[in-house]
């Protein structure tokens, strides 16, 4: 998989994450899916607080959101993905959430592991996430 198909893949994720907290999706399992197959059990999640969180409390409490958030947008920035030998790769970004009385942004670096059993597709495996001051 290029590093242009990895950059895709976190593009389409936030994008998809901000569609659900936007509500412009519909709130069943079968679109939630989208995320729920991103982030597979054994997957984590350190948030800008330091906290760890594993894909199920990920998974439950971002289910909850739908529509709760409708006037957010998310934003990737500054991209740069490299690919490792060993079979994962690691994509480092800026994500900036706009809404209308505040803006927050996080520098983030993500892990990717490539499934062997299925050629050019990739696992979320780690992210950690830094708050930027504004």
């Amino acid at each position: 998989m290029s590093t242009v198909a990895i950059a895709a893949e976190v593009e389409s994720l936030h994008q998809f994450i901000q569609q659900w907290f936007n509500g412009a999706v519909p709130k069943t399992d079968e679109v939630f899916a989208r995320l729920s197959a991103s982030w597979p059990e054994g997957f984590t999640l350190v948030d800008p607080r330091n906290k760890c969180h594993s894909s199920t409390e990920l998974l439950e409490s971002t289910y909850q959101l739908h529509g709760k958030f409708p006037h957010l947008s998310i934003h990737i920035k500054k991209m740069k993905v490299s690919r490792h030998r060993s079979g994962t790769a690691i994509a480092v970004y800026e994500e900036w959430h706009v809404e209308p009385i505040e803006t927050e942004a996080r520098l983030c670096s993500a892990t990717f592991a490539f499934e062997s059993a299925h050629p050019g597709r990739l696992s979320w495996v780690h992210i950690h996430e830094s708050k930027l001051a504004l």
